[in-house]
């Protein structure tokens, strides 16, 4: 993985809503989770929940990590059939936490 940039996040809860704002940055500036209908609310669009992420051994980039995901399309994706006129759109949030590992050293 390469790393980007750092930036600060700004978390607030009104009632069922939480919501994550970030400075310094234009692809993440604002998402809002729906706890109550279980969607995300971005610039991009909402995004219904897609389901949950188990950790596994393979997930070697970033080690093993659970979490939720939730994916919003629109257009029908035909790769043998793309022109200047295809609209198609894919926005995929996957939130969770790496699996922590503890290791004892005699």
């Amino acid at each position: 993985m390469v790393k980007g940039k750092n930036t600060s996040i700004k978390v607030t809860r009104d009632k069922d809503k939480l919501t994550l704002k970030a400075s310094e940055t234009t692809s993440f500036d604002k998402v809002t989770f729906n706890l109550k209908d279980n969607r995300v609310t971005t610039k991009y669009g909402t995004l219904p929940y897609d389901g949950i992420l188990e950790a596994s051994e393979q997930q070697v980039t970033t080690g093993p990590w659970s979490g939720h995901a939730y994916k919003l399309q629109e257009g029908e994706a035909d790769i043998s059939n793309v022109d200047e006129n295809t609209n198609y759109k894919s926005v995929r949030l996957y939130v969770g936490q790496l699996r922590v590992r503890i290791l004892h050293y005699i």
